[in-house]
């Protein structure tokens, strides 16, 4: 039964600078069945990326030291063409969405993030957090 539940466990890459962004995710994204990485710039993103490959789905803000979520959601895509990335930024206009949708990004959420819209784009990609996941399994 252990190795069920290990499998049932989703691994989320969240790439995120500011700390008080990255606490809130966490709290919305943690339950029993995921576990959450945290990368502080797209460098580190695209390093975890590259060493997790149970990662199952990528989100990021687009503006970050080092290198920048645009960049890494580039890069990733090169070598996880099928990772789910969902961009998360305060910059809410058509063109910077645009600009995500043209690096890879699959879905585009600006801050702050209501969670309701963040579980909806997650359950797309099979990720279902909180109450949803104590369902019977049929």
């Amino acid at each position: 039964i252990p190795e069920q539940i290990s499998n049932s466990i989703k691994t989320i890459l969240v790439a995120e600078d500011d700390e008080i962004n990255f606490t809130y995710l966490n709290i919305l994204l943690k339950d029993k069945f995921t576990r959450i990485i945290h990368a502080r710039n797209g460098a580190e993103a695209i390093e975890l990326s590259k060493a997790h490959p149970e990662i199952c789905v990528f989100l990021t803000d687009l503006k970050m030291p080092i290198l920048d979520g645009y960049q890494a959601i580039k890069e990733i895509k090169t070598f996880r063409k099928d990772l789910p990335v969902i961009a998360i930024t305060a910059y809410s206009g058509g063109e910077d969405k645009l600009r995500a949708l043209d690096a890879g990004s699959d879905e585009f959420i600006t801050k702050p993030v209501k969670k309701e819209i963040l579980l909806e784009k997650l359950a797309k990609y099979g990720i279902v957090i909180g109450m949803l996941n104590n369902r019977p399994q049929i």
